[in-house]
């Protein structure tokens, strides 16, 4: 009680102006105008998990992926036994349902999220297999650099009172389109130059999606759904990482045609001895991407996307998800915006 008066008290400023309690806490360490002490440690505690969390998830999608990536033999060991590549791509999605419904139950919402992880670190794996390791090394360093900057520019923008939870609506529109896109290039397969264009757009809208999610952290999620706000982060990342490496990709490829065309007009070929390198590792991994999975597992993973996008049809099964533990597991797509993301991230189409 006492604390709750003490925020409502006003103190005189220099100039004699009345100052209240709330401003003078806001200018001193909290990370947002308005929020009491007590609110500001909770959300400090809060924020200090999610982080950590995100952080082992990075580390061990990092050391998996250069497993895969490294592994003398793996990747064809994978691809020689049948059906175990497309199982390996739908588990990150069917891992989605249990990690949804039991986001809030301790210790099974970690249990099931370093299970998902890892599947979708076996993914991201794969699709690194198809770049070559500088252009990996080269997406990881940009992801690292433009997630911190983005991250950093959040939380100095809402300490100052700014609200980024506007980008929502924006976002999933954007996301929508991408889906679309990547759904169409199914049946009319896009040239590079289209393929680099939906690369940076998708790379625009997760970059977007980091500030919007870190504002989301900072000011909306409650604290005990750390595991799925830590989810909402680290899909963001893996999929600007995804269009990161396309991007690389196709500015490598771009490159590499313009050495013979620059050395017909009398530029000495020395002067671009290291692109030419780059043409020598890009001859065992070409620049056309490898079949990903099989044609229905990308319809079926948009077909449900789609019922999952309306919010009529979730909204009638809400009841009947909690009664049978088949539609209790459609309730993890509610959140559609996110089941939308890791569809991107496996790189489906």
């Amino acid at each position: 009680m006492m604390f709750n008066q003490a925020q409502d008290m006003n103190y005189p400023g220099p100039s004699g102006k009345v100052v209240k309690y709330a401003d003078l806490e806001a200018a001193d360490g909290s990370l947002y105008p308005g929020i009491s002490a007590g609110e500001n440690a909770l959300r400090l505690g809060f924020i200090r998990k999610v982080y950590g969390i995100l952080t082992a998830q990075l580390m061990l999608t990092t050391a998996v992926a250069g497993f895969v990536m490294f592994t003398p033999g793996f990747k064809e060991t994978l691809a020689s036994i049948p059906g175990l590549l497309t199982i390996t791509s739908l588990l990150p999605l069917i891992g989605m349902i249990p990690l949804y419904c039991y986001r809030n139950s301790h210790p099974l919402n970690l249990v099931f999220l370093g299970v998902w992880t890892l599947c979708l670190s076996t993914t991201v794996g794969m699709i690194c297999t198809q770049y070559s390791g500088l252009i990996v090394f080269q997406a990881l360093l940009i992801t690292a650099v433009v997630t911190s900057a983005l991250t950093i520019y959040t939380f100095v923008g809402v300490k100052k009172g700014q609200d980024y939870g506007y980008l929502g609506p924006m976002l999933f529109a954007g996301l929508c389109s991408l889906i679309v896109w990547g759904f169409l290039q199914m049946f009319f397969p896009a040239s590079e130059g289209t393929r680099f264009v939906y690369a940076l757009i998708g790379a625009a809208i997760f970059s977007m999606y980091i500030v919007y999610d870190t504002n989301e952290l900072i000011k909306r999620y409650s604290v005990d759904e750390y595991v799925w706000a830590t989810v909402g982060l680290y899909l963001d990342i893996i999929n600007l990482f995804i269009k990161m490496l396309e991007i690389l990709s196709y500015l490598q490829n771009v490159s590499s045609r313009f050495v013979p065309f620059a050395a017909r007009f009398g530029f000495p070929r020395e002067a671009w001895r290291p692109s030419v390198h780059v043409v020598e590792c890009q001859v065992e991994l070409p620049y056309e991407p490898q079949p990903r999975a099989a044609p229905m597992l990308a319809l079926a993973s948009v077909a449900v996307f789609m019922l999952a996008a309306s919010r009529v049809a979730v909204s009638l099964c809400r009841s009947a998800l909690r009664v049978a533990a088949l539609y209790a597991s459609l309730s993890a797509l509610a959140d559609v915006s996110f089941y939308a993301r890791s569809v991107l991230s496996l790189q489906l189409f």
